[in-house]
């Protein structure tokens, strides 16, 4: 909502996949948003601009990789993540994967915003990290492991336990050709647990 030369982060579809209302009225106006964003920085130092700039880095790392080439772009766990609907007519094809429901919601929306044709080069991979295994469901739906990837599993892993991060960090492993990537991001099992001052 910010001016265009003053944005850290371009991202016009985020705002169609808020449903809770008092969140929607602060998309109304950008006032509403800076004191919105003002008082969550107050409780939570720090919190909004990581995942801007977070959000922000995944992307430059995406179009550095489709410059260079990269085949296929898989989002694990991609929730209300917008990057399809952003690299709509890249030449990649993009994999969004998470579980059944949320992919269901996000496809009426995204489906919606984009009619014409979205969709062509998105491949729905409905999967749960605690109890699937991802490299069935991604060969399934499609996925050649013999082409050059980039593989980003953003904010999730904390959410997941120990096994099924290892399992989908081995699935992976055998899933990447050479010259592919992983965006991955963690929290330390310390911090988790409250066991660091950090």
């Amino acid at each position: 909502m910010r001016p265009p030369d003053n944005r850290r982060l371009d991202d016009p579809y985020s705002r169609y996949f808020v449903r809770h209302p008092a969140l929607r009225a602060v998309l109304t106006h950008s006032l509403a948003a800076r004191a919105f964003t003002s008082m969550l920085d107050c409780l939570f130092p720090g919190l909004h601009a990581f995942i801007v700039l977070r959000v922000r880095y995944i992307h430059n790392m995406y179009r550095a990789a489709i410059n260079d080439g990269i085949d296929q772009l898989v989002l694990l766990g991609a929730g209300f993540d917008t990057t399809s609907l952003r690299r709509e007519g890249a030449p990649v094809t993009i994999f969004e994967v998470d579980a059944p429901s949320t992919l269901k919601d996000k496809r009426v929306i995204s489906e919606q915003l984009l009619k014409d044709g979205y969709g062509s080069q998105v491949t729905w991979v409905p999967c749960g990290f605690e109890h699937d295994v991802l490299r069935e469901r991604l060969l399934r739906g499609g996925f050649d492991p013999t082409l050059r990837s980039v593989f980003a599993w953003i904010g999730v892993s904390l959410y997941l336990t120990r096994d099924a991060v290892a399992a989908t960090l081995g699935d992976l492993a055998g899933l990447c050709a050479p010259g592919s990537q992983l965006i991955f991001d963690y929290i330390d099992a310390d911090v988790v647990t409250g066991e660091t001052r950090w």
